[in-house]
């Protein structure tokens, strides 16, 4: 406000207002949810013609800082074909699949959720529902697994790409069971108890993202490891091409000793000996088998 002093001169007076202590100003670094979407929601799938109800969890999608003072509300772009309400999880939608479809095979929707806290600072995310009239399951395809076989304490993880496909190309999950105790499962890897072998039937099942499964069901070998030679560092008196377990077992003369690489005795005794019993005294470890002047460096491989 300009007042005009004694002289004629105007000087500009300034006056402060304080705001109200009732009003309350959002803090924006601790406040505002805009920057703290979590995780996004996936798109949804509702199949059928008749009334169909989705409930989506939100749990984990909006960050308030450890506050507990933010509201969800939930629109869509469907209008009144849809009926949209919060639930303590999360959103509710309910809907008669024929509205949506209008005659269609599929149609999509777009749904949007904002958390609001007490100051009145917001976040919103939106994801996708897909409606269809109807959905097939995934089917089996000729394909087989590429390795069938596993070794005692080995592991195996099977690769289910090409083993199903979808009628509709929806995205595939996986995962395999089993109903034998020779073989651990984990996720997708089959690992191989030691001491047991034979043939183990494994299921590997593919779900779409409408939750409709295949399965097929592949007979893995599980057997004894596999033992290779590194080299055969000498082979005074037997062709280099003889197999290990051929000469050990029909040797008649000699003794067979087994060493580890630090030059400890772990098995000795006279020829011959059967390749059981240089597995038992090889270990895990590499190993040297002497036969005589003939001597092969042993280690197990997985298949």
């Amino acid at each position: 406000m300009r007042v005009p002093d004694a002289t004629g001169s105007y000087t500009l007076k300034m006056k402060a207002v304080a705001l109200a202590s009732s009003q309350t100003q959002c803090n924006t670094l601790f406040n505002d949810l805009n920057t703290h979407v979590m995780r996004s929601i996936p798109q949804q799938v509702a199949v059928g013609t008749g009334a169909l109800t989705l409930e989506v969890d939100t749990t984990g999608v909006f960050n308030d800082f450890g506050e507990k003072d933010k509201t969800l509300s939930v629109t869509t772009d469907a209008g009144s074909a849809v009926t949209a309400s919060v639930t303590t999880k999360g959103v509710r939608l309910a809907f008669t699949g024929s509205t949506i479809l209008a005659g269609a095979s599929s149609k999509t929707f777009k749904v949007t959720v904002k958390a609001a806290d007490a100051p009145h600072a917001d976040a919103v995310t939106t994801f996708s529902v897909m409606v269809r009239a109807s959905n097939s399951p995934p089917v089996a395809t000729t394909k087989k697994l590429t390795i069938n076989y596993i070794s005692q304490g080995g592991k195996l993880t099977i690769q289910p790409t090409g083993l199903f496909t979808d009628p509709e190309n929806d995205s595939m999950t996986y995962r395999i069971e089993t109903s034998s105790s020779k073989v651990l499962i984990d996720g997708m890897v089959v690992q191989g108890i030691k001491d047991s072998s034979g043939i183990i039937p494994i299921q590997v099942i593919a779900t779409d993202v409408c939750g409709a499964s295949t399965s097929r069901t592949f007979d893995i070998t599980l057997r004894e490891p596999v033992v290779k030679p590194d080299a055969i560092l000498s082979g005074f008196g037997y062709a280099q091409t003889q197999d290990w377990r051929h000469v050990l077992s029909t040797a008649r003369h000699g003794t067979v000793q087994v060493r580890n690489l630090q030059g400890q005795i772990l098995f000795s005794a006279p020829a011959p000996v059967s390749p059981q019993q240089v597995l038992q005294a090889l270990g895990d470890s590499p190993a040297i088998v002497q036969l005589g002047r003939s001597y092969w460096r042993l280690h197990k491989t997985q298949p």
